[in-house]
């Protein structure tokens, strides 16, 4: 949920994407790539800080953060926020009840002299309401209610991370965190406990090999009240994933590198999963990088996935019938093998040129199966139940290339461009899934263009100006289109 998830702009260091499968680092569900979020330490954030927004849209959204030394080795900063966003506007003129007023604050300390290592604590703590626009299926005319809901949210965490360093050729670090949320909305009354906890050492071994190898151990508890359209089946629940991780970044000469590992891990709903990963690098030249990957990362089954019960559609008829969504026990893990292969160059030296092709083999992707019907007096009128469940009867592949071109004109201006080609083919198991199962291969756009300049204009001012091409959405009915950005 977005909402719970609201960084404080300002503390951001900087957003790393990651392309491609991540799981053996992260673990499973990093199936398609990663997003990384890095905050700024303490020691970056000192004095003070204030912003705001007010508009038509932002009604009132307000940031304060106070930073200091505490001595010459540890800092502390401290910050609030409230995000008052108004509905968006929908075509029709009416609003689209996504309003937010959400209150938070927390507090991050840094001491880079604790036990010969150093100490990071961060904690924050949230409440608020956001708002949704809920449709609930209907046994009668008109077959669907629609309304505004406010789902009203909190939530505390805190997390604290020790690292030591004792020389260039070894690093331990252990994290650990707790985290709590509380949702309440039409749908259901969401509660969820989660403690981690995991530890790190990275070793050089003679002058070829850099190991990193990890433990882990995950606990989550959820409460789940069901209501009149949603339940999950256990409504309360404890599940555990424990995790253990190790790789090994191989000199095979100067000019190349290897790195090969695994993530091996254990959860309550599939049981054991292993995701490896090998990596070559081979330096051409100084400055002619190409690099080939082969990786393995899986997407686990959900609660919902193996429990949910979800009344959906309802076709009018005498009787009407009722679509209705069973998650399945016997739900598996969705798996991908990634090929991947990169090459940078430099023909000159204000000039870079990336390129990066893939093909992923998927298997086991989820499809819905329709079972056979039934009739249900209560509640009234009588109606028919078509019961959907989800399984595991469809498999595919995805290809494409990635390339960007980096040209430092001048010492004044710099330009950037980047083209995407993508292809997503699925391929349901013959006799089984819906057919939108397999729509949903036309769900992403095939090309995807931008152009970037950089312009300082003498020493005091930025100019940038961005224009991206985004292809049509055939599944979703949307046309191409393009958008020009000035900052």
């Amino acid at each position: 949920f977005w909402d719970g998830q609201d960084t404080f702009i300002d503390d951001i260091d900087r957003i790393e994407i990651i392309r491609g499968p991540g799981g053996t680092i992260w673990g499973a569900n990093a199936v398609n790539g990663v997003i990384n979020i890095i905050t700024k330490s303490a020691e970056k954030t000192n004095g003070t800080l204030v912003t705001g927004i007010i508009g038509s849209e932002e009604r009132g959204s307000f940031a304060g953060r106070f930073g200091t030394a505490i001595d010459d080795h540890s800092n502390f900063r401290a910050f609030l926020k409230r995000t008052n966003r108004d509905n968006s506007p929908l075509t029709n003129g009416l609003e689209g009840s996504d309003d937010w007023d959400i209150q938070r604050g927390g507090f991050r300390y840094d001491n880079r002299r604790v036990s010969g290592g150093d100490l990071m604590v961060q904690g924050e703590v949230y409440t608020g309401n956001a708002g949704q626009f809920i449709a609930s299926p209907s046994l009668t005319t008109p077959f669907t209610t629609t309304f505004s809901d406010d789902a009203s949210i909190n939530g505390q965490f805190i997390l604290g991370r020790w690292s030591s360093q004792m020389d260039n050729n070894s690093q331990t670090s252990v994290q650990t965190y707790l985290d709590r949320s509380i949702r309440r909305e039409f749908h259901a009354n969401l509660a969820t406990l989660t403690f981690d906890i995991e530890a790190e050492r990275r070793q050089k071994l003679a002058k070829s090999h850099d190991v990193i190898a990890g433990l882990g151990y995950r606990f989550n508890r959820d409460d789940i009240d069901k209501s009149t359209d949603v339940a999950i089946n256990p409504s309360h629940d404890t599940y555990h994933l424990f995790s253990a991780f190790v790789q090994d970044e191989i000199s095979v000469t100067s000019d190349i590198k290897l790195t090969v590992g695994s993530k091996f891990e254990h959860n309550s709903f599939t049981g054991f999963e292993i995701q490896p990963s090998a990596r070559a690098l081979w330096q051409v030249d100084a400055k002619n990088p190409l690099w080939p990957a082969a990786s393995r990362a899986v997407r686990t089954p959900s609660r919902a996935a193996e429990g949910a019960i979800l009344k959906s559609t309802v076709t009018p008829g005498a009787p009407p019938i009722q679509n209705r969504i069973f998650g399945s026990p016997d739900f598996d893990s969705e798996e991908l093998i990634a090929l991947e292969m990169g090459y940078k160059t430099h023909p000159l030296p204000v000039l870079s040129l990336d390129l990066a092709a893939f093909y992923n083999l998927y298997d086991n992707l989820q499809t819905m199966e329709a079972g056979a019907t039934f009739v249900e007096a209560t509640p009234a009128p009588l109606h028919v139940v078509l019961p959907l469940t989800f399984a595991n009867n469809m498999s595919g592949e995805a290809y494409g290339i990635e390339f960007g071109a980096d040209w430092r004109a001048k010492d004044w201006l710099r330009l950037r461009a980047s083209y995407t080609y993508f292809e997503l083919e699925l391929h349901r198991d013959p006799g089984t899934g819906l057919a939108s199962n397999e729509a949903a291969e036309d769900r992403d756009p095939r090309h995807q263009i931008g152009l970037t300049a950089h312009f300082n204009i003498g020493r005091n001012i930025e100019v940038d100006a961005t224009v991206r091409a985004v292809d049509r959405l055939t599944e979703r009915t949307v046309s191409g289109y393009a958008t020009a950005d000035l900052r």
